[in-house]
């Protein structure tokens, strides 16, 4: 009589071998994972700089800025967060957004900050033939992107 069926020794192989295999595909999914998250932060801070940008050379005032529109700034308030605010004539400032990174995501204080995209295509406060740099960092893998903003306001 023949019995037919797996042995112990090779169900225990079999069954290593898949978990070495579901281990490597967990770890590089996280790894995919968290660079996406980079990615994401860093678009969205790039969409942020250049919605302030916009603004400024459009010229859009918003509500509760009465006087002038000098322009807008960009500020690196902490590694975790950044604002975007109007800056009107007589020291009126008035923040139309603030963000908070995601955890895991850090900023770095570009200089100078604030940046400052000056109203009506005047351009920017960044010396001129300089730029200003911010990195973007994912604290757990230790990658990161880096965002430049040449003198006239474009943002790489």
């Amino acid at each position: 009589m023949m019995h037919r069926g797996y042995t112990l020794i090779e169900l225990i192989i079999v069954i290593g071998i898949v978990g070495i295999l579901f281990t490597l595909g967990y770890v590089n999914f996280q790894d995919y994972s968290r660079q996406q998250n980079l990615l994401a932060a860093v678009r969205g801070i790039q969409t942020d700089l250049k919605s302030a940008q916009e603004s400024a050379i459009a010229g859009n005032k918003p509500g509760g800025c009465n006087t002038y529109l000098d322009g807008y700034s960009f500020t690196v308030t902490s590694s975790t967060n950044y604002t975007i605010s109007a800056n009107c004539t007589g020291n009126t400032v008035i923040t139309t957004k603030n963000v908070n990174l995601p955890q895991g995501i850090t900023i770095s204080t570009p200089n100078p900050n604030p940046i400052f995209f000056k109203a009506l295509a005047q351009g920017t406060n960044i010396r001129s033939g300089g730029s200003a740099t911010i990195v973007v960092t994912h604290s757990l893998t230790g990658k990161t992107r880096t965002i430049t903003i040449g003198e006239n306001g474009s943002v790489q």
